[in-house]
C-alpha cells in the first residue's frame, strides 16, 4: 500500500524533541528522512534513560524510520555534503538558530533561491525575531513564560505554578510543525510554489492555551 508521504524527501537538522517529533511523524507517513547528527555525542535524547540495548529508548522512538548521518558542520565537507541532500529533497527542517544558519550559507532565504522547489522549515523555541529569538528554549521555560505553569494559580490564586508532566511544549510544537509541513506541500502541489515554514514552540503553545 503506498504511504501519504512516499517519494517525498526530508533533511532533518533538528535535535532533541521538536523537531524531531515533526520529521517522526513525517516518517510514519512514508517521507524519506535523513537526520544530520554532529559527531562523537550525536542528539542529546541519545544518553535519556531509559536504555535498551545500551541505546536511549526515547531516541529510538522519536527518530524512527529515519535515515541517520553524522556531519561535522565546521568543516565545509560536511556543508557539501548536506547541500547534495538538499538539491534533491523536498523539504529541509532545521532547529539550528537563525544566526548560525546565516553563518552556514543553509539559511532559508538561501537555499530557496538556490532550489526554488525546496520547502524550508524553522522550528525553533521563540521565531526568527524579536528579543527572545537568539535564546535557548527548554520545554519547562517555554511552559513557563506561554502561560501554561501558572493555570493551576489562576483557577485556585493558593495553588503555585506547576509544570505538565511531560514534554508538551516540544511534542505539541512538532505535531503542529507536521501539520504545516503537509499544508506546504499540499501548496506546492496545488501552485507550483515553495514556503517557508517557522513553527515556534512559544507562539504554538501560547496559541493552544487561547482558551483554557
Amino acid at each position: 500500500m503506498t504511504s501519504a508521504l512516499d517519494e517525498i524527501k526530508v533533511v532533518d537538522l533538528t535535535r532533541t524533541l521538536a523537531g524531531p517529533f515533526c520529521t517522526m511523524m513525517l516518517g510514519d507517513m512514508g517521507a524519506e528522512v535523513t537526520k544530520i547528527e554532529e559527531p562523537k555525542l550525536g542528539d542529546e535524547t541519545r544518553s535519556w534513560t531509559p536504555f535498551w540495548n545500551d541505546e536511549g529508548t526515547q531516541f529510538l522512538t522519536f527518530n524512527r524510520n529515519k535515515r541517520r548521518l553524522s556531519l561535522n558542520l565546521k568543516e565545509q565537507e560536511g556543508i557539501d555534503i548536506i547541500l547534495s541532500l538538499v538539491k534533491d529533497a523536498d523539504v529541509m527542517i532545521s532547529s539550528i538558530r537563525p544566526a548560525a544558519l546565516a553563518r552556514l550559507s543553509l539559511d532559508p532565504e538561501t537555499l530557496r533561491r538556490a532550489y526554488p522547489d525546496l520547502i524550508t522549515v524553522s522550528a525553533t523555541g521563540f521565531g526568527q525575531d524579536g528579543p527572545y529569538a537568539a535564546k535557548p528554549a527548554f520545554d519547562d521555560s517555554v511552559q513557563s513564560v506561554s502561560g501554561l505553569a501558572s493555570l493551576a494559580t489562576l483557577r485556585d490564586p493558593g495553588v503555585p505554578p506547576a509544570y505538565a508532566p511531560t514534554i508538551l511544549a516540544d511534542k505539541l510544537g512538532g505535531v503542529t510543525a507536521a501539520y504545516a509541513v503537509m499544508g506546504a506541500l499540499f501548496h506546492r502541489e496545488r501552485t507550483g510554489e515553495a514556503q517557508h515554514v517557522e513553527v515556534p514552540m512559544f507562539e504554538t503553545l501560547a496559541a493552544f492555551l487561547l482558551i483554557e
